[in-house]
């Protein structure tokens, strides 16, 4: 297998190890460590693979470690300095680099695994600043910003995730990270009235887009407005959105009738799961939707027969691309019937 122009073993090794796959299994990865110490070609084909989604797993305690480690190794020294001089010190020498420019290989970045694996790494060292979390995060990200394009990013609730780590990610020199995602999931619990505006001016190529907007309380009744417009505009400006994902939270009428209906040229995939649907307005926005093939409406509450009406109105000709309906464990059973009886109709 020496003898492969690289595109070709490149493809037999992303076989072994899917850059699809929701998470990167251990098999997976151990097929392509092995690879590595066959010899040098086979390793320079395997490490941007292996890379690729580094950052999208958290692995054993040594990987954990080798990882940050890399990503610390990558580095220039200016940055280096930057940290020495704010207390933050290397187990390793000033000089040291890697063999590769790891960082130039990620192309997933689930930011809660980045948090964790940068505070794992700085709660083995002693006397450090207390804003030491944000000056390595900072590092890191305007290292790939500089080196590579992020293709995915996926924010979770995670320990050590907060307002403030999630505000670096819209500095002005950092957050260009996002100009090239194609697959964004926002699900948190933080503020994202101060994160998302940044967000809509930059992003413009998703495609695959998974959101949670959070329950409204009377403490949080101001944030829940500004957040779901802000939502509603960051998925008007994907005029390249296919799949739409809506977790937890309440259902909001701004982006079920108006948002939806503006990407209904492109939407073929529409996925409610464990939403509150609770005074939302009629579903109007989804019957626009004539590029739908997948609807999924699982688990949420809230529903109504008033609310659902606007499909049960439909006819064949509405939805010729539809293929999947799953209608299930929602709480109203007099919605979900006519839900059903959609499903029978297209």
């Amino acid at each position: 297998m020496n003898n492969l122009i690289p595109e070709i073993l490149k493809v037999i090794f992303k076989y072994l190890y899917d850059p699809n796959a929701d998470s990167c299994y251990i098999a997976d990865r151990n097929h392509l460590y092995s690879c590595l110490l066959v010899n040098r070609y086979w390793c320079k084909v395997s490490v941007p693979i292996l890379w690729s989604r580094a950052l999208n797993y958290y692995g054993s305690i040594h990987e954990r470690q080798t990882k940050i480690l890399s990503l610390l190794k990558c580095l220039d020294q200016k940055s280096r300095n930057n940290l020495i001089n704010n207390g933050i010190t290397f187990p390793f020498s000033f000089d040291e680099v890697t063999i590769f420019q790891y960082t130039s290989y990620i192309e997933v970045l689930d930011y809660g695994k980045l948090i964790n694996l940068v505070e794992d790494w700085l709660n083995t060292l002693q006397k450090l600043p207390a804003e030491s979390l944000s000056l390595v995060l900072r590092s890191i990200l305007k290292l790939l910003v500089k080196e590579t394009k992020i293709k995915s990013f996926k924010t979770w609730p995670v320990k050590y995730s907060t307002d403030l780590t999630h505000l670096i990610l819209v500095e002005k020199d950092i957050e260009n990270l996002f100009l090239d995602v194609r697959d964004l999931l926002i699900i948190t619990n933080i503020r994202l009235d101060r994160w998302l505006e940044p967000l809509i001016k930059i992003c413009r190529k998703i495609k695959k887009l998974t959101i949670r907007i959070p329950g409204q309380t009377i403490s949080t009744h101001s944030h829940y407005i500004v957040e779901s417009a802000q939502m509603s505009l960051l998925i008007q400006h994907q005029q390249t959105l296919q799949k739409l994902k809506i977790f937890e939270g309440l259902g909001s009428s701004i982006i079920i009738n108006k948002t939806l209906s503006l990407v209904k040229n492109s939407l073929n995939k529409l996925v409610f799961k464990y939403v509150n649907f609770e005074a939302c307005d009629p579903w109007y926005g989804i019957r626009t939707l004539h590029m739908l093939q997948v609807f999924k409406c699982r688990n949420c509450k809230g529903l109504t027969v008033e609310m659902v009406k606007p499909l049960i109105e439909c006819t064949k000709e509405d939805f010729k691309m539809i293929k999947k309906v799953d209608v299930d464990w929602n709480t109203c059973k007099e919605a979900n019937t006519l839900l059903d009886e959609w499903k029978l109709i297209i």
